[in-house]
């Protein structure tokens, strides 16, 4: 009997999902499929399930850490284009179970900024010297790293600083869901806030832009 392929199970459950409680083994998303010294290129093991934009991200050991700015899923083979399949379907789902084969010919891959990196087990909050090796495993953070990394406001700034790299509504979702996870919320929108004005003091138009978009 066919396994059919079931997109509930894709599925986040809201932003709250942008750090896991779990062991190391089980947050391995993915690996590195090309890497610079500003960002990676990532290919997710299961397909749908890359970390959401904004959310902390570590590669390698020791980790280099970098936040997710791009997700898309495209086909495996560039040369075999997606084509519409659902025309007599009721559902998304119906569609996966009518065609079990699209699985295997799709992939979903995202794009990470690198922020910062570890270094004799200290947080360093600019680029690592050199940029993570091609098939690094990569990771979701746990809450615990996510809180530490995002109450460092530093990393805040490295990922400013790279501003043609980066869109605003990345740098919102960073500071909105980093926010969930200080003791006190409004203090560090308040913070951050202030770096976002410092750094882009000389772009009112987006540091507007950033800030409409950083509500809890």
């Amino acid at each position: 009997m066919l396994k059919y392929f079931s997109l509930s199970k894709y599925a986040w459950s809201g932003v709250v999902l942008m750090a896991f409680d779990e062991p190391l083994q089980s947050r391995r998303v993915g690996e590195v499929i090309e890497s610079d010294t500003y960002s990676v290129v990532a290919q997710c093991y299961e397909l749908y399930m890359a970390p959401p934009i904004g959310s902390v991200i570590t590669i390698g050991t020791p980790p280099v850490y970098a936040i997710v700015k791009l997700i898309k899923t495209e086909p495996l083979d560039p040369s075999r284009p997606i084509l519409a399949r659902g025309e007599n379907a009721q559902t998304e789902s119906q569609v996966y179970e009518d065609n079990p084969q699209i699985p295997r010919l799709l992939t979903t891959r995202f794009e990470g900024l690198l922020i910062g990196y570890q270094e004799d087990e200290i947080d360093r909050a600019y680029l690592p010297p050199v940029p993570p090796i091609i098939h690094s495993f990569i990771y979701t953070c746990d809450i615990e790293a996510t809180k530490r990394i995002t109450s460092e406001l530093a990393f805040l700034r490295s990922m400013v600083s790279q501003v043609s790299q980066v869109s605003d509504e990345v740098i919102a979702a960073f500071v909105r869901n980093a926010g969930q996870y200080q003791e006190s919320p409004n203090e560090y929108l308040v913070a951050a806030g202030r770096v976002l004005a410092e750094e882009l003091s000389g772009d009112f138009p987006r540091l507007n832009s950033i800030l409409r978009r950083v509500t809890l």
